[in-house]
């Protein structure tokens, strides 16, 4: 049997499969920076245990370092105060746990992966990882927020921006608080923006699959993604069978949600 280079990269790497298809795999490099590190520096300090294989991470100051350096350049030229503290946090966590950093003052410190692969960290046939951010399931959940917030809240703007002001008033009249006036008045009128809104997102994210690609680094997968390589494979009746099966699936969320809403008279 013949294996694509990806196939025995992945072998090599495979501690386990669980019931559930989930595959746990080795990883040969982690890169640290200054941003989400301290989270899982916190992490560790509140289970009492250190870093396995400390010769496996590598870290430098990455997001938070300016461009123009300078001559004699160190964490008291940031100016920002944030980006000032989580450089500073990182060296201490560093030196806490004994991992290896480039620090803001060294001539090799840059963005993470560009110094990796410039100074021999990164070679073919590893796994690296660099924290959790990028290349996760949540990088792929922040980026659908990022893109597709607007489709929700323009629905739900529109139908507020018609209750009658009146309503509300009479609401504060008879004594309600803010929150019992939001909950009782304000959401019930705004159910239909937030039905119309709901609609537009489930019928995008559903089929976007070059989000999840290129957030996620290639490691999830949803409906479209499979469409999609089923057809770069020439897979086409795999491909059209799970295309009517998403066709069907999103036209009975939107079947459900239209029995919430009559758009027509939101139209």
């Amino acid at each position: 049997m013949s294996f694509t280079l990806y196939d025995k990269l992945w072998n090599e790497h495979l501690v386990e499969t669980d019931d559930t298809s989930e595959s746990l795999i080795y990883i040969d490099r982690h890169y640290l920076h200054e941003v989400t590190s301290p989270q899982a520096f916190e992490g560790l300090r509140h289970k009492k245990i250190k870093p396995w294989r400390l010769d496996a991470n590598v870290a430098t100051p990455d997001h938070n370092v300016p461009t123009d350096r300078g001559n004699g350049f160190d964490v008291s030229s940031i100016q920002d105060d944030v980006a000032k503290i989580q450089v500073v946090e990182l060296d201490k966590n560093c030196q806490s746990f004994g991992i290896h950093q480039f620090d803001i003052t060294s001539n090799k410190q840059g963005i993470v992966h560009v110094m990796g692969p410039e100074l021999g960290y990164t070679l073919p046939g590893m796994t690296i990882v660099c924290e959790w951010l990028l290349f996760s399931d949540f990088s792929v959940v922040l980026a659908f927020v990022h893109l597709y917030t607007l489709f929700m809240v323009v629905p739900i703007f529109n139908t507020m921006m018609r209750i009658d002001k009146s309503l509300i008033e009479a609401s504060v009249d008879a004594g309600a608080t803010g929150w019992q006036t939001l909950w009782y008045v304000i959401i019930p009128l705004t159910k239909p923006g937030i039905m119309i809104g709901t609609i537009f997102v489930v019928a995008l994210v559903m089929g976007d699959f070059i989000t999840v690609r290129f957030m996620s680094g290639s490691q999830s997968a949803n409906m479209g993604r499979l469409i999609q390589n089923d057809i770069a494979l020439l897979q086409y009746p795999s491909a059209s069978a799970t295309a009517v099966i998403l066709l069907i699936t999103v036209l009975i969320l939107i079947g459900t949600l239209l029995r919430f809403v009559d758009i027509r008279k939101e139209l």
